[in-house]
């Protein structure tokens, strides 16, 4: 990433530079070979370089400093590649774009005269875990490489308070967390690369996670990926998200989760056992509530959007006010059954059909339209009724 080429970039793109996911973009687009420095660059950007550099009158020592000890401290870079992308920021955005005063810096920052060269970064493949680079990302990971990606199997490393998965390893794009990569870790965050299209079962499972960064092209999570992550207090969701697997996020403590607008199959138990959820909002796209989805949870009101079609058994516990459209047309499905023997073994069993959608349903109201199945449903079930455009959350 040469200093003129990284400048421009900044100068012809400076409306990106609100845009994390824009900007990400953006880079990875005009420099496709030089992932490593994007991750550096990318880094800094998250610690919001640009405001400070905004704000200050001159960059010096004191200032680069600060960063670099943060890339460090904060991400495990070595001081040397620390040292680079601070540089490029305050050369490249700073200086020529903005016309800060970039003095007094040593050599070791400037990064060879203010020339940021792709050379002033080791060609080794850089792990954020391992504090340094490392030469094979075997000792770190194993991956195998599967239609043109790389599938992370398992992390074989020590464990470390925080893991950036890398974009690239190979030469190939990352893009799927396995199955059971992650589970029983006790690492505390976790960053993974916008090359990430699924997270497989229980890939995080019971692990110590307080925050993660998603993929902001996540498509799939699957079955019980964080299930029992009692660390995880929030959570993003991107909204390239369009289904959530069972037992997905069960167990989990956070407060409030944002369904993102694509999101279509809400899988059976996903949120089940979060008991601190008082509150979700379902996107327009939703299809499918399935089965225990967010039972236990604390929700009290609830507006179904149209388009929506099943909601399944016990898929609500508390609910108290729930809008329910014409084009739910399902209520209930098949429940299942664990078995524990006393060697340990599980046992899943379907014992058959239920439509008790609705935990504790004397508080509850329906609001529905005439001639609704939910209206027909809400009769058999000797639920209170009320008209559909009566609905509120007060």
């Amino acid at each position: 990433m040469l200093n003129q080429d990284f400048t421009s970039f900044l100068q012809d793109h400076r409306d990106a530079i609100g845009d994390r996911r824009r900007f990400s973009s953006l880079l990875k687009d005009y420099f496709p070979d030089e992932p490593l420095q994007i991750n550096l660059i990318l880094f800094l950007f998250d610690m919001d370089i640009i405001g400070e550099i905004e704000m200050v009158k001159q960059m010096n020592n004191s200032f680069a400093y600060r960063f670099s000890k943060r890339l460090c401290d904060e991400y495990g870079v070595s001081k040397r590649n620390a040292d680079w992308a601070v540089a490029a920021w305050c050369a490249c955005y700073g200086e020529a774009v903005l016309g800060k005063v970039f003095d007094n810096l040593s050599d070791e920052v400037r990064a060879s005269d203010n020339k940021v060269v792709v050379d002033e970064i080791p060609t080794a493949t850089f792990d954020i875990a391992a504090n340094d680079y490392v030469d094979d990302w075997r000792n770190v990971y194993e991956y195998e490489i599967k239609d043109g990606g790389v599938v992370i199997l398992k992390y074989i490393d020590f464990d470390a308070e925080t893991v950036t998965v890398p974009e690239s390893i190979e030469g190939y794009p990352v893009i799927e967390i396995g199955e059971d990569a992650f589970k029983n870790c006790v690492i505390q965050h976790i960053c993974l690369p916008d090359s990430i299209r699924m997270i497989g079962q229980s890939a995080f499972r019971n692990c110590a996670i307080e925050t993660i960064r998603l993929s902001a092209t996540l498509d799939e999570i699957s079955d019980n990926a964080f299930y029992s992550c009692k660390a995880l207090g929030q959570i993003h969701l991107p909204d390239s998200l369009t289904r959530v697997g069972s037992d997905a996020f069960s167990g989990c403590t956070f407060n409030s989760i944002s369904i993102p607008t694509n999101m279509r199959v809400i899988g059976a138990s996903a949120f089940a056992g979060c008991n601190n959820l008082g509150q979700v909002s379902l996107p327009s796209n939703l299809r499918i509530v399935d089965n225990y989805a967010f039972s236990g949870s604390k929700i009290k009101h609830l507006d179904v959007p149209d388009g929506t079609t099943r909601i399944g058994a016990s898929a609500f516990s508390l609910l108290e006010r729930v809008r329910i459209p014409n084009s739910v047309t399902e209520f209930g499905g098949n429940i299942r059954k664990y078995v524990r023997y006393k060697n340990g073994n599980v046992k899943n069993s379907y014992i058959g059909f239920s439509d008790d959608v609705f935990h504790h349903t004397y508080r509850l109201t329906i609001f529905c339209n005439p001639g609704s199945e939910a209206l027909k449903y809400a009769r058999k079930k000797n639920i209170k009724i009320d008209k559909y455009e009566n609905y509120t959350e007060d």
